[in-house]
């Protein structure tokens, strides 16, 4: 190894995993930082620049699964090694290729787990350095857990659902930045999934309409023609929903009303024309007796 320290990411919300990682890699020769969850990982890697990133797939605000794809999304980042660190392998396919890792890690014994994890840091560099590893390592001796699995099902099932429904769905953390977004919420703001996360909610509206949708994610308003407000070319129905943890997260729920608002500004002008052509002549345009009626009983009011 050369002189010059080779720099590792560990994300992963287990305080014990983490302080067994740094400890090892440290010990080792690597220089290391690591993050409680994915939004720290990604403003870690706003400063931090490392040649190696472990991400273990389970974890609150934004997960390990989403944090893969800002990863390789990220042009700086495309081509590091990244290694999932995963305590459901044995449970659950890990999905390593699909979320653009080169390798997953089991979760196991501490010894065990330690040492592939050096393995696969020492590995020499080339094309693809990891191929004759398999995707997968550290299986053995890790025994499944049924109710992992079937947790990780129920997961799975409801991000299916979220994908599929037509409101948008974005979840926020107590400082207003975002930790989940689902494929509808990503359309109406034009902007992919990755690219949304760990940005504050209220930035993606012109700076003249954050203190109105400000007010909304703060208020029980329940009306759409309340809650309403105008974003690139739609009109978008907000309501904020409180989550009952510490961790003080909101549920935003995002529905386009633009053709519920179009049909009622349409109505409002057609009764304003009906109310017109009731009070005129058609023939002449001049106002008629029921215009007069309506004149003489407002003055009749006015003077009394």
């Amino acid at each position: 190894m050369s002189d010059k320290k080779e720099k590792v990411l560990i994300v992963d919300n287990h305080p014990l995993t983490i302080k067994f990682v740094t400890d090892l890699l440290v010990k080792n020769g690597y220089q290391v930082q690591s993050a409680m969850d994915g939004l720290a990982a990604i403003d870690v890697l706003n400063s931090f620049s490392p040649d190696y990133i472990i991400v273990d797939l389970v974890m609150p605000n934004i997960n390990g699964a989403a944090l893969c794809r800002i990863i390789r999304g990220n042009p700086s980042f495309a081509k590091t090694p990244l290694f999932i660190l995963s305590a459901t392998a044995a449970e659950i396919s890990c999905p390593a290729e699909v979320l653009g890792a080169d390798l997953c890690i089991a979760k196991g014994p501490f010894p065990e787990m330690g040492e592939n994890i050096l393995h696969a840091l020492r590995q020499p560099k080339g094309p693809d350095p990891f191929e004759k590893m398999g995707k997968t390592i550290g299986l053995e001796g890790v025994d499944p857990r049924t109710i992992t699995k079937e947790l990780l099902e129920v997961n799975h099932h409801l991000e299916v659902i979220l994908a599929s429904i037509s409101e948008g769905i974005v979840e926020i953390n107590g400082e207003g930045r975002i930790i989940y977004v689902n494929p509808a919420a990503s359309a109406y703001f034009g902007q992919r999934i990755p690219a949304l996360l760990g940005k504050n909610f209220l930035d993606l509206f012109p700076r003249g309409d954050r203190k109105f949708v400000s007010l909304l994610l703060e208020s029980d308003i329940r009306v759409s023609s309340a809650n309403c407000i105008e974003h690139r070319s739609r009109f978008l129905s907000i309501k904020s929903l409180s989550i009952e943890t510490e961790a003080a997260n909101r549920v935003v729920v995002i529905s386009d009303v633009t053709a519920a608002m179009k049909t009622r500004d349409a109505l409002e002008e057609a009764n304003k024309a009906l109310s017109r052509l009731s009070r005129t002549d058609a023939l002449t345009g001049i106002a008629n007796r029921r215009w007069f009626d309506e004149c003489i009983h407002h003055e009749w009011l006015r003077m009394q």
